[in-house]
């Protein structure tokens, strides 16, 4: 048999392999194919995914780093590379190489995802999303939302050369780190904000269903993803929320500090002198849990959401899977 269809005969058996969840004899397989064809990326990738399910996590992960020297674009192998990250608690690390993933999968999917068949207008709102360091991956996370619905206005704020249909750019200095992005959300933010509320978003954070979308989110100065603490201070996370232009008022007051993060700060450490002093309404947990979601599972589909992990689960799916994806338990 010419060496060719050997190795062709070779990767079906794996894939076959695979697809029974055979692992130990899809592991042999991929191993063969790799002695005739060694400078093959994704059949690096595809072994180090392997050994991961034989709890072999060493030689998974000399799998993945192999593979990405080989080709920096291996999407697979970046995947393989943040889950082992995550399982050793090393979350930089992880959320590194998922953004790796993450901008791969853009340039590789480009514009071919379909769209929602209408969208949901968001009346009196901004749609609001800041970022210096991630230009591309906030470029393609504000275009999802803007497929899914319509704002009075849409804000990039970015220092990068950044065009997107329907969206203003707005150019700030460079905000390099997190507590720069905290002093500008909470201090600066609200002389550009002409409507009554303001949805901010993330590169990691947007609208999964329009249809979530509910009026009454707005009976309230904050609606965040909620939190796990016992103190009944849940509501909740900024990554994905609503504020109020009253809420974004509030914030100059003097006694208030840029404290970092700024969802901590307004939702915690301040909560108590923006309730009594300015009146702020902070949304109760169940109505917070509808609309958006981070790390605790809602109870049925969602506004929005925000956490770069979902983000893994997300991609390729289609706007029905979308819009009716909760996070694994």
């Amino acid at each position: 048999m010419p060496a060719m269809r050997k190795f062709d005969a070779l990767c079906l058996r794996a894939d076959a392999a695979l697809q029974a969840e055979a692992w130990d004899e899809a592991a042999g397989l991929l191993r063969r194919a790799l002695e005739m064809q060694p400078e093959a990326a994704m059949l690096h990738a595809a072994l180090g995914q392997v050994l991961q399910r034989l709890d072999q996590r060493i030689d998974a992960l000399a799998c993945f780093h192999r593979a990405v020297a080989l080709d920096p674009e291996c999407a697979e192998a970046y995947a393989g590379l943040a889950a082992e990250m995550g399982r050793s608690g090393r979350l930089e690390e992880r959320d590194d190489f998922l953004r790796r993933w993450l901008a791969i999968r853009i340039r590789r999917d480009g514009r071919t995802r379909e769209a929602p068949a209408s969208a949901t207008q968001i009346r009196d709102t901004t749609l609001v999303c800041v970022d210096c360091r991630y230009h591309a991956l906030a470029a393609d996370a504000l275009s999802r939302v803007l497929e899914r619905c319509r704002f009075e206005r849409a804000l990039f704020f970015t220092d990068a050369d950044v065009r997107l249909p329907g969206v203003e750019r707005v150019r700030i200095a460079p905000i390099a780190s997190i507590q720069a992005y905290s002093h500008f959300i909470l201090k600066e933010l609200d002389r550009y904000i002409e409507t009554g509320f303001a949805l901010v978003m993330q590169y990691d954070g947007y609208v999964l269903n329009g249809a979530c979308w509910s009026s009454a989110f707005q009976h309230y100065d904050y609606v965040g993803a909620p939190w796990k603490y016992a103190d009944g201070m849940t509501v909740g996370n900024g990554g994905f929320s609503l504020r109020s232009k009253r809420l974004l008022r509030a914030l100059q007051d003097p006694e208030i500090a840029p404290l970092n993060p700024e969802d901590i700060a307004i939702c915690r450490t301040y909560r108590p002198l923006l309730e009594k002093r300015h009146g702020i309404r902070f949304a109760p947990p169940e109505v917070a849990a509808r609309f958006s979601f981070e790390s605790l599972p809602p109870p049925g589909p969602t506004f929005g959401f925000h956490g770069i992990d979902h983000l893994y689960y997300l991609l390729g799916m289609s706007d029905a899977e979308i819009a009716a994806y909760r996070p694994p338990r």
